[in-house]
């Protein structure tokens, strides 16, 4: 297939177009005027790029006729030498263990509330919204992660002790309250947004980082956050606080990350309280890894390239 030029068309899809639902769509007019903008697009497209496999999966569903072999996943990447990647810290014990999260959360209590509030209990020019499938961002939200340390002041005292926590990046308005409800402020830094090099600087510094995912109700969740590669390269542990879908898979493969199921508060704890106490393993998969680096994926997409025909 030729673009509009005559010319071969790679399309790179980046996020889910359609099936994007952090907000709702003004209503199912919308969702289908978009769906059907897509579909031209991707039928435009001689080969089409996405960032997971799951937003492949997503598309291909949502558009039963396009040839699968169409859609290729290429993920995000990291620039570092993965060769670095060791399991260098583990079972190290300390007075203090510092957990960090850089970026920001992609979650607004006031879009969650359009999406899962019925029809009947919005304003009039509310009512017609529509969402393809329910995506609740609380999940993305600390929120989950803040109720495990607190709840790690009864479980585990002297591991509360140790936990410091600093969040880098803009401090959203809800994030503040939300600590407080968790009373865990005494254990909380928001140090705002800093620089590229200052993040990269602060994530060498920490003894974990968090990471966290949406979730998607009844179905998996198709976004890999972009510091999910810078936080491989660094070889730390990553404490997962995740659901079903593409970024809990990713970290499975790395061996790099304790997944704690958000949902399960007995199983959050204790895999906080590992994390901290030294317990948790790194197994580092450097075969999976290396897939995750800048030289792979531009290796990938240079056969993607390379496979693309012009026709007539």
């Amino acid at each position: 297939m030729a673009g509009l030029l005559g010319r071969p068309l790679i399309l790179d899809m980046r996020d889910a177009w359609s099936q994007w639902a952090i907000t709702p769509y003004a209503s199912i007019l919308h969702y289908h005027f978009t769906k059907r903008l897509e579909f031209k697009a991707i039928e435009l497209a001689s080969q089409v790029l996405v960032t997971s496999e799951q937003t492949r999966l997503d598309l291909l569903k949502t558009h039963p006729s396009v040839d699968e072999r169409k859609i290729s996943t290429i993920t995000n990447s990291f620039e570092e030498d993965y060769s670095s990647v060791e399991a260098s810290r583990n079972g190290i014990r300390c007075d203090a263990f510092k957990i960090g999260y850089v970026g920001s959360f992609y979650y607004e209590p006031y879009q969650r509330k359009m999406i899962f509030s019925p029809w009947w209990k919005k304003k009039i020019h509310h009512i017609f919204q529509y969402s393809p499938k329910k995506e609740d961002w609380l999940y993305r939200s600390p929120e989950f992660f803040l109720r495990a340390v607190s709840d790690l002041r009864i479980i585990s005292p002297s591991a509360y002790e140790k936990l410091e926590v600093e969040f880098v990046g803009a401090i959203p308005s809800w994030l503040p309250s939300m600590i407080a409800r968790y009373d865990v402020g005494d254990k909380v830094r928001l140090l705002g947004p800093v620089s590229r090099v200052t993040s990269l600087e602060f994530q060498k510094g920490c003894d974990a980082l968090l990471i966290t995912s949406s979730k998607v109700v009844d179905g998996r969740d198709y976004s890999i956050a972009g510091k999910t590669f810078e936080y491989v390269a660094m070889g730390l542990p990553i404490i997962a606080f995740v659901c079903d879908g593409a970024q809990k898979d990713i970290l499975n493969r790395t061996g790099l990350a304790k997944i704690c199921d958000p949902e399960n508060r007995d199983e959050a704890v204790e895999g906080l309280r590992q994390i901290i106490e030294g317990e948790f393993v790194l197994r580092p998969n450097l075969d999976e890894i290396r897939k995750l680096s800048i030289a792979d994926c531009v290796k990938q997409l240079a056969s993607v390239i390379r496979e693309v025909e012009i026709k007539p």
